[in-house]
């Protein structure tokens, strides 16, 4: 039974890692917001209050549920906090936001100790100082005169303390004897707030899979009753049922799932053994539970007097009174005495299982909703990838060519529109929205801001725009650095801004959107701008430049800032200094296959864009032949193809050959000399001509012809080969042959290393 125990313990405390990750990503931005309000109009906004309360409420309520009495002290200490300015109607000032912070932040960082060794105990000592902090914050702004301030010494983990006067006290008990519930109606009402209709989608998608498992293993451990692991299974399922009910107010299904799991906890131990009329009650408290989950969905109520009805079954069969569940009430005009004997109640168990499972059926074709693995939608990313293969292979067979098959060609371009709806679902899947990466830089802004002692303020647009999720996991450390620049060389001091005729608020825009086949992140501040010349000045004593950069364009001058090691900071500091943060914004978009826009203007700001592709995984390409040899462009990157004249034609000193296109005179790179191939056309009037762009820069590839645009599986070259110049990665063509992938940008930086 210990490893049973130790099993349900693992499960529990991961449940209540995973959803306190959640709520502390809820709670940091709210408390951001409200103090931005409280700064803004002077007084607090009720509503944020309210919400942040509730989160902390629910946070003490499952750190209480899974036994973690460090974390549940603190977040009761905090909950008594924000109670207090609800009800008084309290200004924040920022040391309270700081302390809720410290909060927010211990639980944060505790969590994955607390996953590993189920118990939240070493923490003590910290927790002592926050609870010590809050203490004496509760006292201060409840105005207690002569509140004792603690000292370490009077914590303890085991406890919820609480310092109240003895008048408090009594005036709380008189108030509570008089209107108990109240009180206890009122915070309940306030708790079901925080529901929103997308959790009550994923509770009831949970309790259908819960539901889902519990049946299940009845089902088979009617078939094997010696199998208590089956029993147990099935009882850890219904305690999460249990768990979720009570978390989110739903009492109809907590208190079936509670005498379901009273009769089945006897089943697990042994002291019961199942039998028909046991096995039918449980499944019919299953489809009510089922049943009644998709009626939360829908915004029903669930039948108070069929609650009563069934819970008083199960609590015959469990031998318990009707009484003893959690929240349990007796319908009204209705004794014990009318329960009647068990044989009767196992009849009327058994007619409610038959109804029950009818209406499971139908309930279970309603669902409209599952949890994947991650790593599933990876493999699934993959396999139609491989698809995309297979489609090119076969549609591009050589063994078909010049063969008129016109039914053929329709079962082509049909397959092909398949494989791209299959191919835009797979990757609608993994798109998530940006919001919660966003939120998370509120708090920077705000911690930053009162390390440099300037004023400034966070705005975000876009945060609804969708990105694939491993392209989310990598731009997050790019922003920090990004807006961590901005707030310490990019914006003023206050006296700096009103002496400039700014508004002394600075402020960092933060954006999001969809342009052309890619995302734009934007991240924009209205401070001084970039400095030329000391930019310059530190890349010459750095030697990243010859002469003096008189000669630079400001493009390239902007660009230093990314290289390893730069910063034009006058001393290091904790937050900045060294020169790593922009090399590291660098590194990580270019792996993503995206590319950095910077434009500035000097005392008006400076507007940074990350330019990062939808997907990693497939793009559309154009694929081009150079003598025998294949290569792929990206069509987004393709502007025009054109055939030129010897007129349009120039030769420059240095050897660079320069096409006019309508009065812009572009540099031509032959792609055939990079790559040392034999080419079928060799001057410039006799093949073709495809301007590509990049970063706002144009160049023309000589090529011999198009062949045509098609789907494209990336695949990474190996790591035996270096970086090969002009190349970012290989896809296998329908012929089964391999094309490299070209790298535009890298293209275009070979022809300007040529002429600088």
């Amino acid at each position: 039974m210990s490893s049973i125990i130790n099993d349900e313990k693992k499960e529990f405390v991961s449940e209540f890692v995973n959803s306190s990750r959640e709520l502390l990503d809820d709670v940091e931005p709210q408390i951001m917001a409200l103090e931005k309000s409280s700064t803004a109009y002077g007084e607090v906004d009720p509503e944020i209050l309210n919400t942040i309360f509730r989160l902390f409420h629910t946070l003490k309520g499952t750190a209480s549920f899974v036994d973690l009495q460090t974390i549940t002290s603190v977040t009761h200490e905090a909950e008594t906090l924000l109670d207090i300015f609800r009800k008084e109607k309290i200004n924040l000032q920022t040391e309270h936001v700081d302390l809720l912070c410290r909060t927010n932040d211990f639980i944060r960082n505790i969590l994955d100790t607390v996953e590993k060794q189920l118990d939240d105990k070493g923490f003590e000592d910290v927790a002592s100082g926050i609870v010590i902090d809050l203490k004496n914050t509760i006292a201060a702004v409840s105005g207690e005169a002569g509140a004792e301030k603690l000292s370490p010494g009077n914590f303890s983990g085991n406890s919820v303390p609480q310092i109240k006067p003895a008048a408090a006290a009594s005036e709380d008990t008189q108030q509570n004897a008089q209107e108990p519930e109240t009180e206890e109606a009122e915070l309940e009402q306030e708790l079901k707030l925080v529901i929103t209709p997308e959790m009550q989608k994923r509770f009831t998608q949970e309790s259908h899979e819960l539901c889902e498992e519990a049946e299940l293993m009845l089902l088979a451990f009617e078939r094997v009753p010696d199998n208590l692991e089956l029993a147990a299974n099935a009882f850890r399922a219904l305690h999460s049922i249990k768990g979720n009910a009570g978390f989110f107010g739903f009492a109809e299904l907590e208190k079936v799932s509670h005498a379901a799991e009273t009769i089945l906890d006897s089943l697990r131990s042994g002291a019961k053994k199942p039998d028909k009329n046991i096995m039918s009650a449980i499944l019919s408290a299953i489809d009510f539970i089922r049943n009644g989950a998709k009626k939360v969905a829908d915004g029903l109520r669930i039948d108070a007097a069929e609650t009563a009805r069934l819970t008083e079954v199960l609590n015959s069969i469990s031998g318990e009174s009707l009484g003893s569940g959690p929240n349990q009430s007796r319908p009204e005009g209705q004794d014990s005495s009318s329960t009647g004997n068990a044989g009767e109640s196992s009849k009327q168990s058994e007619a409610q299982s038959a109804d029950g499972a009818q209406k499971s059926v139908s309930a279970a074709t309603s669902q409209q909703y599952i949890r994947i693995d991650t790593e599933k939608l990876d493999m699934l990313l993959d396999l139609v990838g491989e698809m995309v293969i297979a489609e090119s292979m076969v549609a591009n067979s050589p063994d078909l060519r010049g063969l008129q098959l016109e039914k053929f060609d329709k079962a082509i371009h049909h397959l092909n529109k398949i494989t791209r709806d299959i191919q835009e679902t797979a990757l609608a899947m993994r798109m998530i929205p940006l919001s919660s990466t966003f939120h998370k830089m509120e708090r920077l802004v705000r911690d930053l801001s009162n390390k440099f002692n300037k004023k400034i303020k966070l705005e975000i647009a876009g945060e609804e725009t969708e990105v694939d999720k491993t392209i989310i996991e990598q731009i997050s450390d790019p922003l920090v650095h990004i807006i961590r620049n901005s707030m310490d060389h990019g914006l003023e001091s206050n006296e700096e801004r009103i002496a400039a005729g700014k508004p002394p608020v600075g402020t960092v825009r933060l954006e999001a959107k969809h342009s052309a086949g890619e995302v734009w992140i934007i991240i924009e501040d209205d401070g001084r701008g970039l400095n030329r010349e000391k930019i310059i000045k530190k890349a010459i004593e750095n030697s990243l430049i010859r002469g003096d950069g008189s000669d630079m364009k400001d493009e390239e001058v902007w660009k230093l800032i990314f290289e390893p090691g730069f910063s034009t900071a006058e001393k290091v500091s904790n937050i900045s200094g060294r020169g790593v943060g922009m090399d590291v914004v660098k590194r990580n978009i270019e792996k993503l296959r995206g590319r950095v826009d910077i434009r500035t203007q000097k005392n008006a700001g400076t507007m940074i864009i990350l330019r990062i592709p939808l997907t990693l995984a497939i793009i559309d390409g154009m694929e081009i032949q150079v003598g025998r040899a294949r290569y792929i462009i990206p069509i987004s990157s393709i502007r025009q193809s054109f055939k030129t004249t010897p007129d349009k034609i120039t030769h420059t000193p240095d050897g660079t050959e320069v096409v006019n296109v309508r009065g812009e005179l572009l540099p031509v790179i032959r792609l055939h000399k990079m790559y040392n191939i034999n080419s079928l056309y060799t001057k410039l009037e006799e093949g073709l001509l495809i301007i590509v762009e990049n970063n706002e820069k144009k160049c023309c590839l000589f090529v011999d012809e198009l062949i045509g645009q098609q789907q494209i599986v990336i695949k990474g070259l190996s790591n035996y080969l270096g970086h090969v110049r002009g190349v970012s990665g290989c896809a296998i063509m329908g012929d089964g042959e391999i094309s490299l992938i070209l790298d535009i940008g890298d293209l275009i930086n070979s022809v300007e290393m040529v002429t600088a």
